[in-house]
């Protein structure tokens, strides 16, 4: 998988971009968001360092998706934060700090999605 990182994650990541603007197929979303998880788990299983580079590149898009409320995907952000979030050494970048009082606006677990 490490070689191939650099040509994945960017047609992911636009085609991600594509569908939280209509999210209209619940399949190839999942499929999607699954691809993104196995790129990421795959290559900082290898390579702990690469955890750095998809947080980079993705926690834009998924500050995106949260602050635009996409209902369908925000268990999916919350799923690959996690992922990275366990990933990464101690410190807690600032980023995922400030995502916190995010998660405790109560709003956000009366969804039936979100509740684990």
């Amino acid at each position: 998988v490490l070689p191939y990182v650099q040509s994945l994650l960017p047609p992911l990541k636009e085609k991600l971009a594509n569908v939280a603007k209509n999210p209209s197929k619940p399949h190839f979303n999942h499929c999607l968001f699954e691809s993104i998880s196995c790129l990421i788990r795959f290559t900082c299983a290898k390579d702990q360092a690469a955890v750095g580079h998809f947080e980079a590149e993705l926690f834009p898009l998924f500050q995106a998706i949260l602050q635009g409320d996409v209902l369908e995907f925000v268990p999916y952000v919350f799923q690959i934060l996690s992922l990275t979030l366990e990933l990464r050494p101690a410190p807690i970048p600032q980023p995922y700090l400030e995502l916190f009082p995010l998660l405790l606006v109560p709003v956000l677990w009366e969804r039936q999605g979100n509740i684990p």
